[in-house]
């Protein structure tokens, strides 16, 4: 059998759960294979080093655990031509898609290898699509936008009606989305979305641009009070990042919101902290905050006027 069935008693409830080893040497071989297999709360832990495939989780309750060793990568990118005949465009790039709720993975890495420039442009590695998604100690690398935090803005949903299936453009309320220990890595708007998503304890690196780049680009209704949140984590360079070259944030659409709260900030962050969106004048409404900073990139006498500042 595949499937290693677990029971135990808590509180005398029986819970069942079951466990697939995925690798080379198992009988699964790929991480698409388990996902379609199963129907009921399932760990699945990934044997090999690397799993070169374009992965889609769209069953809940669902774990994946790359024990600090599996690596999976894909390279498909906005210009790129689709076998539907038309560019995969940012949302279909992925390396990994989640669409389902209460969806955990750790200690993997998800690369998108695609590289960047004008023949690549966006290339996402991470694409999450519902509620109550975690990531525990993962390593997200890509170049431009690495890590997307669904949901959609409502011009979005319309834009993608013949493009993206239902369950890639809908959803209802906000999605909740938590990062613990993680290292997210990129260069133009590579942390982007309308998510209510926290950043615990991670670390965000700037790789090198010929450009001015930034961190984030949120894209929230309105109504979401929460936005993206980066607490006590290391905003960092590459060694060959430029100083004063990259924007902690700008707004990709009008309520965007983020907040930095006791983060280091490395020489690379730029003085007045955050960017406008070039042509428009979101950020006279966009909600980008910034507390306790410390580091080479604090410069609270500098920051733009429209930010908010402790």
């Amino acid at each position: 059998m595949f499937l290693l069935f677990v029971k135990y008693n808590i509180m005398n409830l029986v819970i069942i759960m079951y466990t697939i080893k995925v690798g080379k040497n198992e009988q699964i071989k790929s991480i698409n294979e388990a996902i379609n297999l199963i129907n009921e709360e399932t760990t699945i832990i990934l044997m090999d080093e690397e799993y070169r495939e374009k992965v889609v989780i769209d069953k809940p309750y669902v774990t994946i655990d790359g024990q600090n060793k599996a690596t999976i990568i894909f390279n498909d990118s906005a210009n790129v031509i689709h076998k539907d005949g038309r560019p995969y465009v940012t949302f279909r790039t992925y390396t990994m898609l989640i669409k389902a709720p209460h969806v955990t993975i750790k200690n993997l890495t998800i690369i998108n290898d695609a590289g960047e420039g004008k023949d690549v442009e966006q290339a996402v590695a991470l694409h999450l699509y519902n509620d109550d998604i975690r990531c525990i100690n993962c390593s997200l690398i890509a170049h431009q936008d690495t890590l997307f935090c669904g949901p959609f803005s409502p011009d979005l949903i319309e834009r993608y009606v013949d493009l993206l299936p239902e369950d890639e453009r809908i959803h209802k309320g906000e999605f909740h989305q938590y990062f613990t220990s993680c290292y997210i890595a990129g260069t133009v708007d590579f942390i982007f979305g309308g998510a209510s998503a926290l950043f615990t304890n991670c670390t965000i690196e700037s790789l090198p641009c010929e450009t001015d780049t930034y961190i984030c680009a949120p894209d929230h209704d309105k109504e979401n009070n929460h936005g993206m949140i980066f607490r006590n984590c290391r905003i960092i360079k590459h060694k060959d990042t430029r100083d004063n070259s990259v924007y902690l944030a700008r707004p990709w659409r009008e309520y965007g919101m983020v907040h930095f709260e006791n983060c280091y900030l490395d020489s690379h962050i730029k003085k007045e902290g955050f960017s406008i969106w070039a042509g428009t004048d979101r950020h006279l409404n966009c909600r980008f905050y910034e507390s306790n900073s410390y580091g080479p990139g604090k410069s609270n006498e500098t920051r733009i006027s429209w930010s908010h500042i402790k």
